[in-house]
């Protein structure tokens, strides 16, 4: 939410400055360690998505087509000024409780580009089951889900892995 994100965009910087500061090539603006993180927010306006399985569905479609749109404004079509900074090539997520799962869903999703996401952080996210039943999409939706990524680390797809480059980070969830 864009309510939290501020408190996580304001500690990264000042993490970044302290390093930076450190930093005996901070002078050099092309220097790989100049790093910084622009943080981008999608607010669904309480939506119950552990309600209603369209929704988390919707969700996490629209989120492949606003990653995919963020990744495309880094890469400007006309010639611009030479950035010296590396330009993305994937983004981290940051999904709180049924963010989390619409983070997750994402990956399975025919308009997910492969390798757009290389971080996952979820925060009290129901990973295994869904908070509650009344809705038998949102326990089809699971059930794909869960099966995608546990097949994704299968011996079947060695050195194939489509999760292979996504690292997920979950703290205080199930």
């Amino acid at each position: 939410s864009y309510r939290q994100v501020r408190a996580l965009a304001s500690a990264s910087s000042l993490l970044t400055n302290s390093i930076l500061s450190n930093n005996p090539h901070t002078n050099n603006p092309a220097s790989p360690d100049n790093i910084g993180f622009d943080y981008f927010t999608v607010d669904f306006q309480e939506d119950l998505t552990a309600l209603h399985g369209q929704a988390l569905y919707n969700q996490a479609e629209y989120l492949n087509d606003a990653v995919k749109f963020i990744l495309e404004q880094y890469y400007p079509s006309h010639a611009g000024p030479k950035n010296f900074f590396p330009l993305p090539k994937s983004i981290i997520l940051i999904g709180h409780s049924m963010g989390g799962v619409v983070a997750r869903t994402m990956l399975t999703l025919d308009n997910y580009k492969q390798d757009s996401v290389n971080t996952i952080f979820t925060l009290a996210a129901p990973h295994t089951l869904p908070p509650v039943a009344f809705d038998p999409t949102v326990a089809r939706i699971y059930d794909s889900v869960n099966r995608y990524w546990e097949q994704s680390f299968s011996q079947d797809l060695i050195g194939r892995n489509p999760l292979a480059s996504v690292a997920v980070i979950s703290i205080a969830g199930g």
